[in-house]
């Protein structure tokens, strides 16, 4: 059985490459999220007169918040045994705890706020599709989880919590590319 120290660190150097290129890649795909979050605010704030409109757009920043948190602050290794957590690793928690429910809050309450306005009719289908679809993936990757963990007696290999944070993310970037697509359409001239 291995150790935590040569679980955590790979032992080859093809692996030690793979690890940081995984790592920096987050790095990069977490702030581009967050900058598309800020952006994406810039682009509809003038849009926006509802209160749930308003609310949304907070909700945004603080989905912008938690994403460069969490590039900020990395993740202790998953398979660090208990009480061994560091404060980058709390701080990291934290960034989870911030931004994950923000975005599908932001997307439902933009979503609702923007289809009032009739300007934005052409944006109905999908802006609602892709504004359900990341409370959904949220929510199956909540369920996934209270299903894994008490039978993986924790955090570990055989818990997919990897696979299904990047489902959420890729979901979160789909509503994030729509919204931003429409906001794009809104903004150019008439002919």
């Amino acid at each position: 059985m291995a150790t935590h120290t040569t679980l955590a660190r790979p032992r080859t150097t093809i692996a030690q490459r793979a690890a940081r290129l995984s790592m920096g890649s987050t790095l990069l795909f977490l702030v581009l999220l967050a900058c598309a979050c800020v952006t994406l605010f810039i682009a509809m704030r003038p849009h926006i007169v509802t209160r749930a409109g308003k609310i949304g757009l907070g909700f945004l920043v603080a989905t912008a918040v938690g994403l460069a948190m969490a590039a900020a602050f990395p993740i202790d290794p998953i398979i660090a045994p208990p009480g061994a957590g560091t404060v980058h690793g709390m701080l990291h928690g934290v960034a989870t705890i911030i931004g994950l429910p923000s975005l599908p809050i932001a997307a439902l309450l933009l979503s609702r706020g923007l289809l009032r306005n009739p300007a934005w009719e052409t944006a109905k289908r999908g802006l609602l599709i892709t504004a359900h679809a990341t409370w959904v993936s949220l929510a199956v990757m909540i369920a996934l989880l209270a299903v894994q963990l008490p039978h993986a007696g924790g955090f570990g290999p055989t818990v997919w919590v990897g696979w299904t944070n990047r489902l959420v993310m890729v979901v979160y970037s789909g509503w994030l590319l729509t919204a931003a697509w429409y906001a794009l359409q809104m903004s150019r001239p008439r002919s």
